[in-house]
């Protein structure tokens, strides 16, 4: 082996042990923030239909809500990693009041028959709070409740609870 050949090697080698990162730490800007059976997750939001939006008109202008950090997220139901399901998808729709705080969550939809599923989603969404949406017009800041639908998706890797952000494409 040459030199050169040997330092390319050594540089691949070296680089790619650097850009892994261990199974088990959070990372939060990926899809998938933990293999850890407690499935840490962030929520991928569904875009609601244009007919379903507060609608913008010349002078107002709206602050998007932005959910907390630290809201609680679903876990992969432990009694059920034994079964090596298929993933799981789980739609849940949230109506938010004009505080931040969560009126109500319910299932739009779910892939599973497994009710576990839909009741760790939904004990976990009707906790959540956000920074409230504003409708600002002039000097006017008016804060208005609002409804948005999260997808999850429960899956296990080699035996061990994942749930990820779904992709709605």
């Amino acid at each position: 082996m040459t030199l050169a050949a040997a330092i390319l090697f050594a540089t691949c080698v070296v680089g790619g042990c650097a850009s892994k990162r261990a199974l088990d730490k959070a990372d939060p800007g990926s899809q998938i923030t933990s293999y850890a059976s407690n499935g840490d997750v962030k929520a991928e939001v569904i875009e609601a239909p244009e007919r379903a939006r507060y609608k913008a008109t010349k002078g107002v202008t709206f602050i998007s809500p932005e959910p907390w950090e630290k809201n609680a997220v679903p876990k992969y139901p432990p009694g059920l990693l034994i079964k090596r399901l298929d993933p799981v998808e789980v739609v849940v729709r949230v109506i938010v009041n004009t505080v931040g705080s969560v009126d109500s969550a319910t299932i739009a939809s779910t892939s599973s028959e497994e009710q576990a599923f839909a009741e760790e989603t939904l004990a976990a969404v009707k906790r959540w709070a956000f920074s409230p949406l504003q409708r600002i017009e002039g000097s006017s800041i008016q804060p208005l409740p609002f409804s948005q639908e999260y997808r999850f998706i429960f899956r296990q890797v080699n035996g061990r609870a994942v749930v990820s952000s779904g992709s709605s494409q």
